[in-house]
């Protein structure tokens, strides 16, 4: 999916040389990164990781990678400076000039810390289930 845009990069390139601006948000999980069976299995390809910085890098270009994984799950799997990260599926962002928490959602990490602990304790009954808690969010593999 991700490869359809780099294999036109040369017109991106030549569409922003007038000064129009482009906003590229792309998926982690599934767009980026091949889905795996295990979340941590989940990698940057280093082609795909070298698009990126070169999309990133154009001028006019402001570069996003959306997940429902934590920020430094995500930054730590992009490993892309100058770029902005929406983890827990927005409810976080952080890039050039921004620091974004919700506010609601901010307020409610005991809540959801325990609904992790409640979750794990269920999903015991499910071998190979996986819950994790990402401050902002809870996911149930």
């Amino acid at each position: 999916m991700a490869q359809r845009l780099f294999v036109h990069l040369e017109a991106v390139e030549a569409f922003l040389a007038p000064g129009n601006p482009l906003v590229a948000l792309f998926d982690f999980d599934g767009t980026l990164a091949s889905l795996k069976r295990w979340p941590i299995e989940a990698q940057l390809s280093p082609s795909t990781r070298s698009l990126l910085t070169r999309l990133g890098g154009l001028p006019g270009v402001h570069l996003g990678i959306l997940s429902g994984r934590s920020r430094d799950d995500l930054r730590g799997r992009v490993g892309i400076a100058g770029i902005y990260y929406g983890s827990c599926h927005g409810l976080e962002i952080e890039g050039p000039g921004l620091t974004f928490q919700h506010p609601e959602a901010a307020k409610r990490r005991s809540l959801l810390s325990q609904m992790a602990r409640d979750l794990r304790a269920q999903s015991q009954m499910f071998p190979g289930a996986l819950v994790e808690d990402k401050g902002l969010c809870v996911s149930l593999h």
